[in-house]
């Protein structure tokens, strides 16, 4: 998931990787 907030964007997208 992307946010349009700096840490939420490169946090969100590592965690959909992790949930993947």
């Amino acid at each position: 998931d992307i946010t349009t907030t700096f840490p939420n964007f490169v946090f969100n997208s590592e965690v959909d990787e992790i949930a993947t």
